[in-house]
């Protein structure tokens, strides 16, 4: 008797999982108004306003950095989320940015982290210890959000795609979402397909 109220017990657990899973992956909670609202808005990156940091071992993805392109996929942590966890997945953002270069090249990716400020000094050394090939900024000041007050509204919406006038394109984290992740790939389809 105990090990089948186990067995059902196991299984309703795997259920609500699988729930949890389906529904996070969904964006449910998106507010289209204020959506609307951010793609008609003209967002400001204030980049030599920030402290870059360079990676020590240089590589292709580093180079790409530097280069103009068609689009932007900012990437930008404010301070209500641990820096240094979203560090720690970078994994995730270089296969991302790998699928994203096989089908058009023409985008750069920015990232933009607001640590705390007694973090700083931590998030620095956690960049290197990682060995990231990617330049990020250091938004100590944030002045990122003083410049688009919108991006207070919700850290669903501090991630994006600009194009060259500095629109918004697409919205929200691919790395945190897998519809996202696809609408972005299919937007890069259509533009190199136009």
């Amino acid at each position: 008797m105990y090990s089948k109220i186990k067995h059902i017990l196991w299984k309703s657990q795997g259920f609500v999982f699988s729930l949890l899973l389906l529904f996070s992956c969904k964006p449910n909670s998106v507010n289209h108004e204020l959506e609307n609202k951010l793609r008609s808005l003209t967002i400001t990156i204030p980049t030599d306003s920030m402290e870059l940091l360079l990676p020590k071992n240089k590589d292709s993805t580093y180079a790409d950095f530097f280069n103009t392109a068609s689009f932007q996929y900012i990437i930008y942590y404010d301070s209500t989320v641990c820096s240094v966890c979203n560090l720690r997945k970078m994994g995730i953002w270089y296969n991302i940015i790998r699928k994203s270069k096989k089908i058009d090249s023409n985008i750069k990716y920015i990232f933009i982290f607001q640590p705390k400020h007694e973090m700083i000094q931590q998030f620095k050394i956690e960049y290197y210890a990682q060995k990231v090939s990617l330049p990020f900024y250091i938004d100590s000041t944030g002045i990122m959000e003083r410049l688009n007050p919108i991006l207070s509204q919700s850290q669903l919406y501090c991630s994006f795609v600009l194009n060259k006038n500095n629109h918004i394109e697409v919205i929200g984290d691919a790395s945190k979402n897998l519809i996202v992740e696809e609408r972005f790939y299919d937007f890069l389809k259509k533009k190199k397909e136009n």
